[in-house]
């Protein structure tokens, strides 16, 4: 993995420092103030605090869930990871492929939506079959959240002014990662507790967290379709 990142930063460093000259701009704000005052940006945050939150649980605790509830082997239990991983690549080049025709907002709540149901149906699976299947299916629609966050935060209705989008943005994934950093510990903590495996905590926790996160998703979700409406 560390090899890896070296070879794509010997690529990206030359490129990044490249000395064509550019008009320099004014100077960019970190915090972009007035943007706490708006309710569909604060919703926006909140939504994506939760439902990353919610997102990396099932990613930490595949391994352990297939080897202690399924009985797996170890082997077969990390290969669970890479099957959710592929899953999400296919989510995020297919919904490339569908923003054109739907607009990102539609596909984005339809797939966090999606994930959602998936979460709570986790509680009742039994089977590495099953297992298997929801792995697919987590990674193809979990996947949107990744790719179609930058085009939803682009949008007027969340960045009125184009000029503070880069700042706007950053202040989200800002929110996101505090919800990347807690989620996985809380699952551990919540490890052990509730069902026969005890596992059945820590899957309500990510199926309800992901659920809210659709709830405050919704706000400037129905902003974006009122503002779009012909």
């Amino acid at each position: 993995m560390g090899f890896i990142q070296l070879a794509c930063s010997c690529i990206a460093v030359p490129l990044l420092m490249a000395t064509t000259k550019m008009r320099r701009g004014p100077p960019r704000q970190v915090i972009h103030w007035h943007a706490m005052k708006e309710w569909h940006f604060n919703a926006y945050m909140i939504a994506n605090f939760l439902m990353f939150m919610a997102y990396f649980i099932p990613i930490f605790y595949v391994p352990s869930f297939a080897q202690t509830a399924l009985n797996t082997s170890t082997a077969l239990s990390f290969y669970m990871v890479s099957i959710l991983n592929a899953g999400s690549a296919i989510g995020r080049i297919g919904s490339s492929l569908l923003t054109y025709r739907l607009g990102p907002s539609y596909i984005l709540l339809c797939s966090v939506t999606a994930s959602a149901v998936l979460l709570f149906g986790w509680t009742g699976i039994h089977s590495v079959a099953g297992f298997v299947v929801f792995c697919v299916l987590f990674g193809i629609f979990s996947g949107v959240l990744i790719s179609a966050n930058p085009l939803v935060i682009a949008h007027p209705v969340v960045s009125p002014d184009p000029s503070v989008i880069g700042t706007r943005m950053g202040m989200q994934w800002f929110a996101t990662s505090l919800g990347v950093l807690i989620g996985a510990p809380i699952g551990g903590v919540l490890e052990g507790h509730g069902g026969s495996d005890g596992y059945l905590g820590l899957q309500l926790f990510s199926a309800v967290g992901m659920i809210v996160g659709v709830v405050f998703l919704l706000v400037p979700m129905m902003a974006v379709w009122r503002h779009d409406k012909p």
